[in-house]
């Protein structure tokens, strides 16, 4: 059975989305950056997406300069 550790972090960071700003998770391997992304989605229902960035095509596409390209790729997705 996996255990579910609650992060102190997470309700930080929660408490800074939706404030027009970026927020850029980052540290070590295998720390729980996804584990912790995924969970704040999940959180938010559908308004969220996870993009992967060591996947090519996604690097592609958020390299892209134009800002309507940008919007398709990423819909309506606020989160």
């Amino acid at each position: 059975m996996q255990k579910k550790i609650q992060r102190q972090l997470q309700a930080q960071i929660e408490r800074w989305l939706f404030r027009g700003k970026i927020i850029i998770l980052y540290g070590a391997r295998q720390v729980g950056k996804t584990t912790l992304s995924k969970a704040i989605l999940a959180s938010h229902g559908s308004d969220g997406g996870y993009f992967n960035c060591e996947v090519q095509s996604v690097q592609a596409s958020l390299a892209q300069r134009e800002p309507l390209a940008l919007k398709r790729f990423l819909g309506d997705k606020k989160l």
